[in-house]
C-alpha cells in the first residue's frame, strides 16, 4: 500500500465508525455479542439482516479471488521489460552446415547479357555452358541494370543473384537442386542489398532499404536476417539505437554472433559492433575515419579481412586491405586495394594467400567517378611473408580492368578482363573469364578464357562476378 498508514484510535469522546444516531444517542453495531457503552447504556437499532450477512459472505469470498490477482497484475507490471540475463531467451544459432547439395564439383555459376537481358548460366566443363533462367522482369534491358552479387549458399542449397536497378537493389534465390530452373524473389516485401551467408546455408543477411509491394502491419528498413525457403525475416535492431546505416554485416565463424559496421553519415567514419544474431548484448569493437566494410574471414574463422575506404562523396578511390582478429584486436594494413567497387578479398582455400583487386591509375581522377575508367590488377598476397605478386594485369590480359578474382578449391584462380567504358552504372562491355593456375606461392600460369567458359565476344557477364561450387 502506497503513503503512511494512520491508526485510527477509538475514544469515549469519538464514537467508533459505523455508529448510527438516533435521538441524538450512538447506536454502535454489534461486537461479540455485547453492547458498547460510552457513559450509558445503549440498546440495539435493529437485528443484522440475513441478506446482509450473505453479502458480506459474498464480499469476501470475491475478495479472496480478487486479491490474488490483483497480486499478481502488480508483479507483472513491476517487471523490468528487459528479463534478466539468467531468464533471457538466448539469441539463436546459426551453425554451420554438415549438408552438402549433390552438384557437379567445380560447377560455375555466372550471368550473361543477352538482347532480351540477364540470363543465369552454369558450366561444368570447360568450353560448356548451360543456360538456367531469364531473369525476371526483363533484368538486363534497362542500360543501368546490372549484378551486384553471385553468391552461392554454404552447402550449395542456395544462389543468391542481388540485381541493381535505378531505384533499388532486388534479389533473386535460386534452388540449385530443384526440379526446374525457378527464380524467387527473396524477400518478397524489400528492396535492399544481399550482404553474406549465414553459416547454416539456409539464411543470410539483407539490408532492406524499401518495402516492395503491398505491405501487411510494421515495415522496418535495416539489418534483417532472411530465411531463404520463406523469405520470413528477422529486424536486427540498430546497435546503437540510432538508426545508424549499416555499411555491413557478417555472421562470426560459429554463427553464433554478428560482427556489423555502422555509420551515422558522409564524414562521420564508422564503428565495428559485436552482438548477438537477435541484436542483443552489443558492444563496439573499434572506430575509424574511414568506411568500414567487405568483410571476409579466412577458412579457419581466425582472422577477419575487411577494406578501409577514405569516406568522402567520392566513389572510386583506392582503400587498404586490413586484417584483424575475432575480436577486432591486432588490426593491421597489408596491401593497397581497389576501393568502391565492391571487390572484397578473397582468401585462398587453405588461409595462407589472399587475392584482391589492385587499382593502378590512382591519379586518374576521371576514374574516381566513373567505374569504366578503372585500370587495375588482380594481385595475390602471401601472408607468411608479405609478398605481393600480381596474377593478370593490362600488361598480360590486353584488358584495363582486370577484377572479380575466385578461388577454385584446386588452388587455382578464375577473374575477369574488361576493357574500358565509358558508360554508367557498372559499365558493362563484352568480357571473357581467364583462369590463374597455381604453379608456386608466387607464380600463376594464365589461361585464357575464350576456351574456358566459350564466353564468345558480345555475351557480357555482369562484371565477371561468379560462384564456384567446391
Amino acid at each position: 500500500m502506497r503513503g503512511n498508514r494512520r491508526n485510527w484510535e477509538q475514544t469515549a469522546e469519538r464514537p467508533h465508525r459505523g455508529l448510527s444516531r438516533k435521538g441524538g444517542a450512538p447506536v454502535p453495531r454489534r461486537q461479540r455479542g455485547r453492547t458498547i457503552r460510552w457513559g450509558r447504556t445503549i440498546r440495539w437499532e435493529r437485528p443484522i439482516r440475513w441478506e446482509r450477512t450473505i453479502r458480506l459472505w459474498v464480499a469476501l469470498a470475491a475478495l479472496l479471488v480478487l486479491v490474488p490477482g490483483l497480486g499478481w497484475l502488480w508483479q507483472l507490471a513491476s517487471v523490468s521489460p528487459t528479463l534478466p540475463i539468467s531468464q533471457a531467451l538466448p539469441a539463436p544459432v546459426f551453425a554451420p552446415t554438415t549438408m552438402h547439395a549433390d552438384l557437379p564439383h567445380g560447377r560455375v555459376y555466372f550471368v550473361e547479357h543477352r538482347a532480351e537481358g540477364f540470363r543465369l548460366m552454369a558450366s561444368d566443363v570447360n568450353g560448356a555452358s548451360i543456360p538456367l533462367a531469364l531473369l525476371p522482369d526483363n533484368f538486363g534491358q534497362d542500360a543501368t541494370d546490372a549484378i551486384a552479387t553471385v553468391a552461392l549458399s554454404p552447402g550449395g542449397a542456395y544462389l543468391a543473384i542481388d540485381g541493381e536497378r535505378d531505384h533499388g537493389d532486388i534479389l533473386w534465390i535460386l534452388d540449385t537442386a530443384g526440379p526446374s530452373a525457378n527464380l524467387r524473389v527473396v524477400p518478397p516485401d524489400a528492396l535492399g542489398t544481399f550482404l553474406h551467408w549465414l553459416p547454416d546455408g539456409e539464411h543470410f543477411l539483407f539490408r532492406a532499404f524499401l518495402p516492395q509491394g503491398p505491405v501487411t502491419g510494421a515495415w522496418t528498413p535495416g539489418l534483417w536476417i532472411v530465411d531463404a525457403a520463406t523469405g520470413a525475416h528477422q529486424s536486427i535492431p540498430d546497435p546503437a539505437g540510432v538508426n545508424a546505416t549499416v555499411i555491413d554485416a557478417i555472421a562470426n565463424p560459429s554463427g553464433t554472433g554478428l560482427l556489423i559496421s555502422t555509420t551515422l553519415g558522409v564524414g562521420q567514419g564508422s564503428t565495428v559492433w559485436a552482438l548477438g544474431t537477435d541484436g542483443s548484448n552489443p558492444r563496439p569493437l573499434w572506430s575509424a575515419a574511414a568506411t568500414i566494410g567487405l568483410f571476409a574471414w579466412s577458412p579457419d574463422g581466425q582472422t577477419l579481412a575487411y577494406t578501409a575506404l577514405v569516406d568522402s562523396t567520392v566513389p572510386y578511390r583506392p582503400a587498404g586491405l586490413w586484417l584483424a582478429a575475432p575480436d577486432g584486436s591486432q588490426r593491421r594494413e597489408v596491401a593497397q586495394v581497389d576501393g568502391g567497387h565492391g571487390w572484397s578479398a578473397q582468401w585462398s582455400p587453405d588461409g595462407q594467400q589472399i587475392a584482391f583487386v589492385a587499382r593502378l591509375n590512382a591519379g586518374d581522377s576521371t576514374a574516381n567517378a566513373l567505374a569504366g575508367q578503372l585500370v587495375s590488377a588482380v594481385q595475390c598476397i602471401t601472408l607468411a611473408t608479405g609478398t605481393v605478386v600480381t596474377v593478370a594485369s593490362p600488361a598480360l590480359t590486353g584488358q584495363p580492368r582486370n577484377i572479380a578474382p575466385t578461388w577454385e578449391s584446386t588452388g587455382s584462380l578464375i577473374f575477369d578482363a574488361l576493357p574500358a567504358s565509358n558508360a554508367s552504372g557498372a559499365a558493362l562491355v563484352p568480357a571473357h573469364l581467364w583462369q590463374a593456375q597455381t604453379v608456386s606461392a608466387d607464380h600463376f600460369e594464365l589461361t585464357t578464357g575464350s576456351g574456358l567458359f566459350a564466353l564468345s565476344a558480345g555475351v557480357q557477364p555482369s562484371n565477371g562476378l561468379i560462384a564456384i561450387v567446391p
